[in-house]
């Protein structure tokens, strides 16, 4: 039972030894030629694609492969593994890993780098620190540099987390054909106070979004309120003033909830939610009204684009505010061939090498996402980049094929 050999493979093997066996079955004089046949090509079919007809194949390299979940949170199943994890172990295992399992926690730190350095020769992180009560980001990251310092093999390193998943990172892409150069970057509350009010005047509409999140959390559209758009929002008792406050309102993409405030309101909110300690940031980046149209999703597994989302937002009466094409907030989503997006993807996969040596990302992760939102002349840019612990388990089939990125990765840096 070798790792790397499909269970459809061992089953040809036996069927046919026991084909061959059959031909010698004719005295029990040759039950010592029958047994000596029967182990000699269980062990040569063992080898074979086909049996007879292809030859032998040469065994590719017994990777092991530690696939590090964390306790709690939504994203489990009733056995307390991610919803995707058994596909991954099933895709990697068929195509000759040794998989392990293991479970993180603060507290069990130094126990599980222990484990995993003893065992793996590459690690799969499958945890999104800022969404578990027993798992902090700083300590998570220290044990996974401690692996990489040991020799394991990451996917991914906590840089290229941070380069790919903090919001900040954008700004490294400004300049680029498929970005928006309007963007800036607060790191701290007297920045946004002072630095917002101006762009939002300047433009009318804004995104700002916190510098780590995911499904639209912390994503807000920002407007400014005249009286006539207050009237229909039935809060028309509000005080337009020409004290230089006015009031905006305030769209949040995780599930197109709206909010009203004075703007200094608001700011307080952002600084108290997504300000509090050194190192956070807002973006303030441009509003794209075509965000209506929706969103197209690049799904990728390392270099390679396996499909593309077609994301459509909710467009009802009751949702004439939405500007989020995240399921959350009851939009569509649509899979498609990359083939079929051909005008974003040949373009996007020019410029990749480029984008990630701006973002400083040593190996793209197993399985990624970029969003793109249309622009003018009916460009697209990009809005947003997901690579911290993306979800599969809607769709088991990319198991297969992130297992044989994962592996083809895996043996090009061995």
């Amino acid at each position: 039972n070798r790792g790397s050999v499909s269970p459809w493979r061992s089953v040809n093997s036996i069927f046919v030894c026991f084909v061959i066996e059959a031909e010698f079955n004719m005295t029990s004089k040759f039950s010592y030629m029958r047994a000596i046949v029967v182990v000699v090509c269980s062990y040569l079919f063992t080898f074979c694609d086909f049996g007879l007809l292809r030859g032998f194949k040469q065994d590719l390299p017994r990777f092991k492969i530690a696939i590090i979940e964390c306790p709690g949170g939504a994203d489990k199943g009733e056995d307390g593994h991610r919803k995707d994890t058994h596909y991954l172990v099933d895709g990697l295992r068929t195509h000759g890993a040794d998989v392990q399992v293991f479970t993180y926690t603060d507290e069990q730190k130094e126990d599980v780098l222990a484990e995993i350095s003893a065992f793996a020769d590459a690690y799969v992180s499958r945890i999104d620190p800022g969404e578990y009560e027993f798992c902090t980001e700083e300590n998570y990251f220290e044990m996974l540099s401690s692996l990489i310092n040991h020799g394991v093999i990451p996917f991914n390193s906590p840089k290229d987390m941070v380069a790919l998943g903090a919001k900040k990172s954008l700004l490294e892409l400004v300049g680029m054909y498929f970005f928006p150069n309007s963007t800036y970057l607060y790191s701290t509350p007297q920045e946004l106070k002072e630095l917002f009010p101006i762009t939002l005047k300047d433009h009318g509409n804004r995104v700002l979004k916190q510098n780590r999140g995911s499904k639209g959390e912390g994503v807000w559209w920002v407007h400014i309120l005249n009286p006539f758009q207050a009237a229909e929002l039935a809060v028309a008792s509000l005080n337009f003033s020409d004290d230089g406050q006015f009031y905006v309102k305030a769209v949040e993409a995780v599930d197109n909830h709206h909010e009203v405030h004075l703007l200094d309101s608001f700011i307080d909110k952002v600084i108290t939610n997504y300000l509090k300690t050194p190192g956070d940031f807002v973006i303030d980046m441009e509003f794209l009204p075509r965000i209506a149209e929706g969103e197209v999703r690049l799904i990728l597994s390392g270099k390679q684009v396996l499909y593309v989302v077609n994301k459509q937002p909710i467009n009802t009466k009751e949702n004439l505010h939405s500007f989020s094409a995240n399921l959350g907030a009851g939009a569509s989503h649509i899979w498609q061939k990359p083939a079929d997006w051909g005008f974003i993807v040949e373009p996007f996969l020019l410029h990749m090498d480029e984008m990630l040596d701006r973002l400083g990302v040593d190996t793209p992760p197993i399985l990624w996402t970029v969003d793109f939102i249309r622009h003018e002349n009916n460009n697209f840019v990009i809005s947003e980049i997901n690579a911290s612990c993306v979800g599969f388990s809607a769709h088991p089939e990319l198991a297969a094929v992130i297992a044989k990125v994962l592996l083809r990765m895996l043996q090009q840096m061995k």
